[in-house]
C-alpha cells in the first residue's frame, strides 16, 4: 500500500495521518502474508501438518501458520508436511516457500502433490537435511533449478512426476548422493541428467518426451526401471538400457507396442518381474521366454493376444504370477501352461471364453490364486479344475453359469474362498460342489433381483464344516452376507425359505435336469394362468 502524505499543512493533522498510516502499514503487511492452514494430527508415530485452504502466490511475503499444536508437540516435532491427507482442500501453492520447511526443520516427508506449483526456487528446499520422501507430482512445474537439492542429503524418494519439465541436467540433482527411488514425466533425459545420482535403484519414466543413448550409464547401481505411457520407440528403449544386466525388474508398460524382441531380454539373467501391460500385442511367439530362468512375475494383461500355445510359456520354471486379463482369448489350449509347475496366481478375467476345455490347466499343481471373471464363462465341465490341487481362492464373477456339474470340485480341498456372483444360479445342490473341508467364504451375489438362488437343498452346508461367510445380495429367497458362524439349523429360519422351495418342487439331489428354456416354457404357462384368473375375477365382479 502508498503511504504518502501531501499537501497537508497542520503538522498535528500529520502526525495523526502518520500513526494511522503506519497502523495500516502492519495491517496491509499482515494481509499480504501468506496464511497457511496446518491441521495438526498424530497418526501412529508421526506428527503431521495437513494443509488445507492455503494459497502462496509469490515468494516475498513471509508464510504465517495457523492453528495450534497438541498437547506435548511443537513445530520440531512435525515430522510430515502434507496437501493429500484431506479433503476436500484448497490448495494453491504457485510457488515452493522456503519457510514450508524452514517451520517444521525435522520433517521425513513433504508431499506437494496436485498443488498447482509452477516454481521451484534456488532456496526452496534450503532446510531439509532430514527429508526422506519429497512428492512433487501432478504440478506445473517446468524447470527444476541448479543444486536445488544440495542440501537434502538423506533424500531417499523423489516423486517429480507428470510434471511439464523439459530438459532436466544433471545439476538438478545436485546433493542427493543418497537417492534410491525417482519418478519423473513429460522430460528430455540428457546424458548428463542422472550423473549424481549414482546409488539410484528404482527409475520411473514417464510420458518421457527424449532419452539420449548414453542417459543411463552412471547408474550401476540400479535394479527397477519403468518406462511407460511413452511415445519413445523400443530401438531406443533398447539402447538405453542395453548392458545393464543388473536390473531385476523392466516395466514397459502402455506404449502402445505390437510385437517385443524377447531374444534382447536375455541379457537380464536376474530378471524376476518383467511388466508388458497396455500394450498392442496380439500373441506369444512359441519359446519366447525360454531363456528367462530366473523370471518370478510375468504382466501380459491389457493387450490384444488371442492365441496362446503350448510354447508360449516354456521355460518359466519359477513363474509365480502371471496376468492375462483383458485380453481377446477365446480359447486355452491344453498344456498350454504345463510349464508352470510353480505358479502361485493366474488371471484371465475379461476376455470372451464360454467354455473353458478339459487339460488347460494341466501342470499348474502349485496354483493357489485363479480368476475367471468377466469371461461370459457359461459351462464348468466335471475335472476341469482337476489339476488344480493347491487352488485356495476362485473367482467366476459375471459370467452365466446356470448350474454346477457333480464332481466339478472334487479335487480343490484346499479351497477357501468362492465367489460365484452375477451368474444365473439359481439352485444349490448338495452333490455339486462336493465335500471341500476348508472353505471359509462363498459369495454369490446378483446385480438384478430376482435372478439370484432360489432354491437350496436341505444339507447343502453339510459339505462346508469351517464355513463362515455365506451368500450376498439380491437373491430370491435371502438377502445378505450370512454370518455362517451364528447359525443354529435346528432354529435358525434364515435359510427356511431356499429349503421349502427346493422340496416344494420335487427334485431329487442331482441337478435338475430341466433346461433354460424348457424353465421359460413353464414360466410363460404359469404366467398365462395367472392373467386368466384375473381375467374370470374381473368378470365375476362385473356381472355382479
Amino acid at each position: 500500500m502508498p503511504c504518502v502524505i501531501d499537501g497537508i499543512r497542520s503538522r498535528r493533522t500529520q502526525l495523526v495521518l502518520l500513526a494511522v498510516i503506519s497502523l495500516l502499514h502492519i495491517v496491509c503487511t499482515q494481509s499480504a502474508a501468506n496464511d497457511i492452514h496446518c491441521i495438526f494430527r498424530l497418526i501412529g508415530e508421526n506428527y503431521l501438518c495437513s494443509l488445507d485452504d492455503v494459497t502462496i502466490i509469490t515468494e516475498t511475503e513471509p508464510l504465517r501458520f495457523f492453528n495450534v499444536h497438541l498437547p506435548d508437540q511443537n513445530d520440531s516435532t512435525v515430522t510430515g508436511l502434507s496437501t493429500q491427507d484431506l479433503w476436500p482442500r484448497n490448495i494453491n501453492i504457485r510457488v515452493v516457500h522456503p519457510q514450508l520447511t524452514q517451520q517444521f526443520p525435522n520433517i521425513r516427508f513433504l508431499h506437494l502433490s496436485e498443488s498447482a506449483i509452477e516454481t521451484l526456487l534456488t532456496d526452496s528446499f534450503q532446510q531439509c537435511d532430514q527429508l526422506t520422501v519429497l512428492s512433487l507430482s501432478n504440478n506445473r512445474i517446468t524447470s527444476i533449478p541448479p543444486r536445488v537439492f544440495q542440501n537434502c542429503t538423506n533424500l531417499i524418494t523423489l516423486d517429480l512426476s507428470a510434471n511439464q519439465l523439459a530438459r532436466v541436467d544433471g545439476e538438478s540433482f545436485y546433493g542427493l548422493q543418497n537417492l534410491a527411488w525417482l519418478r519423473m514425466g513429460r522430460s528430455t533425459i540428457l546424458n548428463n541428467t542422472f550423473e549424481h545420482l549414482t546409488m539410484l535403484q528404482g527409475l520411473t519414466l514417464t510420458n518421457t518426451e527424449s532419452i539420449e543413448s548414453n542417459a543411463m550409464r552412471h547408474l550401476t547401481r540400479l535394479e527397477g526401471i519403468e518406462f511407460s505411457h511413452n511415445s519413445l520407440s523400443l530401438s531406443v528403449i533398447q539402447d538405453a538400457i542395453n548392458g545393464m544386466t543388473g536390473l531385476d525388474t523392466i516395466m514397459l508398460n502402455q506404449n502402445g507396442y505390437t510385437s517385443f524382441d524377447f531374444q534382447f531380454f536375455e541379457q537380464f539373467e536376474f530378471l524376476l518381474d518383467f511388466d508388458l501391460n497396455g500394450n498392442e500385442l496380439t500373441t506369444i511367439p512359441g519359446n519366447s521366454f525360454q531363456n528367462y530362468p530366473n523370471l518370478l512375475a510375468l504382466r501380459l494383461h491389457s493387450n490384444q493376444i488371442s492365441t496362446l500355445t503350448e510354447e508360449s510359456f516354456i521355460g518359466l520354471l519359477k513363474l509365480t504370477t502371471l496376468t492375462l486379463n483383458g485380453n481377446r482369448l477365446t480359447r486355452l489350449p491344453a498344456n498350454c501352461f504345463n510349464d508352470l509347475s510353480n505358479l502361485r496366481s493366474l488371471d484371465l478375467s475379461n476376455n470372451i471364453m464360454p467354455q473353458i476345455d478339459l487339460g488347460a490347466f494341466n501342470g499348474l499343481s502349485s496354483l493357489e490364486t485363479l480368476f475367471l471373471n468377466n469371461m461370459e464363462l457359461a459351462t464348468l465341465i466335471p475335472g476341469m479344475f482337476d489339476n488344480l490341487i493347491s487352488l485356495q481362492r476362485l473367482e467366476i464373477v459375471a459370467g452365466r453359469i446356470t448350474n454346477i456339474p457333480p464332481n466339478t470340485f472334487t479335487a480343490t480341498q484346499n479351497l477357501r474362498y468362492l465367489h460365484l456372483s452375477d451368474n444365473m444360479i439359481s439352485r444349490l445342490n448338495s452333490n455339486s460342489f462336493g465335500r471341500l473341508p476348508l472353505l471359509d467364504t462363498f459369495l454369490i451375489s446378483h446385480s438384478v433381483w430376482g435372478q439370484g438362488v432360489r432354491e437350496i437343498e436341505r444339507n447343502f452346508f453339510q459339505n462346508f464344516p469351517n464355513i463362515t461367510r455365506f451368500g450376498g445380495f439380491e437373491n430370491v429367497c435371502f438377502d445378505g452376507t450370512i454370518d455362517m458362524t451364528q447359525i443354529d439349523f435346528s432354529t435358525e429360519t434364515v435359510f427356511d425359505e431356499c429349503f421349502s422351495n427346493w422340496e416344494g418342487s420335487g427334485t431329487t439331489t442331482t441337478e435338475a435336469t430341466t433346461t433354460p428354456s424348457s424353465r421359460s416354457v413353464a414360466a410363460a404357462g404359469d404366467l398365462r394362468l395367472l392373467v386368466i384368473l384375473i381375467v374370470i375375477k374381473a368378470a365375476g365382479k362385473f356381472i355382479y
